[in-house]
């Protein structure tokens, strides 16, 4: 079994170093979201990546590798994006529902 070491943590990525005598495909330390896109890089490269049995899995060389796991941008900004416009459309209609109806004498 892999053994990962921690490096570093945020709200928006997570960082591991890894010692391995072969390249091979392994499942990351962390739970991968299917609606959420992710970006890893190794050793400042970007690789591809599965979803494997809630964990993202990516295929990592023999040797020490660097790796980086983070949301990518567009993930983030799309809800950002999403709640905003729910917001809109909700302050919309209650101004239109609430708005007092102006009667002529």
């Amino acid at each position: 079994m892999a053994k990962f070491k921690f490096i570093s943590a945020n709200d928006q990525q997570v960082s591991f170093k890894l010692q391995q005598a072969h390249t091979k495909a392994l499942k990351l330390p962390v739970i991968g979201y299917k609606n959420v896109n992710y970006q890893i890089k190794v050793n400042n490269h970007h690789v591809k990546y599965t979803h494997s049995q809630g964990q993202l899995k990516a295929k990592l060389p023999a040797g020490r590798s660097n790796i980086t796991i983070s949301i990518a941008n567009s993930s983030r900004h799309a809800w950002a994006l999403f709640i905003t416009f729910l917001a809109y459309i909700a302050s919309l209609l209650i101004f239109a529902l609430h708005r007092p109806v102006s009667s002529k004498h």
